[in-house]
C-alpha cells in the first residue's frame, strides 16, 4: 500500500504543480492537501509492512511528516483573508523545525551517536547559520522580522542534514542512509528557492512562477523520498 499512496501522492503533486499559480485558490489547497497526505501515508504503510523497521523510527518520521504538513496548511493561511501574515509565517518556520527536530530524533534513535556524527552535525548547524547571515547579502534579501527564526531554523534544517550525512558514513552507505541524505538536502535546496519567494527585495521574485514551481517540486520530492527511506530500513 505503501507504493500505492506514493503514486497517488506523485500524481496529485503534478497535478498542483501544474495548477499552482501565484493565486492560492481552494482547489489548489485541496489537491496540495492530498499531496500532502500521499507523503504521510506513504509513510505509515512503509513503516508498518517492513518488520525490520523499529518503533521510535517509524514514529518519529510519520510526526515529522505531520509537522511538515501543517507547515505547509499554515503557510498557505498567509494568502487567504486572515490579515494576518506574519503570524502564519512564523508558525510555519515553527511547525517545519519541529518536524525537522522530529526526523532528527529517528536517525538518532536507530543510529546513535558516533564521532563523525557530532562532527557533520556541528557542521552543519555553523553551515546553517552562517548560511542564513550570508544570505540576505548574496541573495539579496530581506528577513526583517523573521530574520531570529531565519537563523536557528536554518541551523536545525543543516543540523538535521548533518545527522543524515553522518549516518550516510557510518552505516557505509546503506540504502536507507541514502535515501534520507538526498531527501534533507532536497530540503535546503526547497527552501533556498523558498527564501526567494518570501524575502527577496525584488516584488517580482516573489510571484516567480519558476521559481515556485522548484520550491514545490524539491520539498515534495523531499517528503515522498524520507517516506520511502522506511521501506529500505534493514536493521
Amino acid at each position: 500500500m505503501g507504493y500505492v499512496f506514493l503514486v497517488v501522492g506523485i500524481v496529485a503533486t503534478i497535478i498542483f504543480l501544474i495548477k499552482r499559480t501565484t493565486n492560492v485558490t481552494i482547489d489548489v489547497v485541496a489537491i496540495k492537501s492530498i499531496a500532502s497526505m500521499g507523503f504521510i501515508l506513504s509513510a505509515i504503510f512503509f513503516f508498518m509492512d517492513n518488520e525490520a523497521c523499529p518503533d521510535y523510527l517509524g514514529a518519529f518520521t510519520i510526526g515529522g511528516a505531520c509537522f511538515g504538513m501543517l507547515g505547509d496548511i499554515v503557510l498557505d493561511l498567509k494568502y487567504s483573508k486572515l490579515n494576518d501574515a506574519d503570524r502564519c509565517t512564523n508558525l510555519g518556520f515553527w511547525a517545519f523545525l519541529i518536524g525537522h527536530i522530529f526526523y532528527s530524533i529517528a536517525m538518532v534513535s536507530v543510529y546513535g551517536i558516533e564521532l563523525i556524527n557530532v562532527i557533520c552535525v556541528a557542521i552543519g548547524i555553523v553551515a546553517g547559520i552562517i548560511i542564513a547571515v550570508l544570505s540576505e547579502k548574496i541573495m539579496k534579501l530581506e528577513y526583517g522580522k523573521f530574520k531570529k527564526i531565519t537563523i536557528l531554523y536554518s541551523a536545525v534544517l543543516c543540523m538535521t542534514l548533518g545527522f543524515a550525512g553522518g549516518y550516510t558514513i557510518t552505516e557505509c552507505y546503506t540504502l536507507h542512509s541514502v535515501l534520507l541524505n538526498i531527501g534533507f538536502a532536497l530540503f535546503v535546496l526547497s527552501d533556498a528557492f523558498l527564501a526567494g519567494i518570501y524575502f527577496s527585495k525584488k516584488p517580482e521574485d516573489r510571484t516567480n512562477r519558476k521559481a515556485i514551481v522548484l520550491n514545490h517540486t524539491t520539498y515534495y520530492a523531499a517528503q515522498y523520498i524520507i517516506a520511502l527511506s522506511l521501506a529500505f530500513y534493514r536493521g
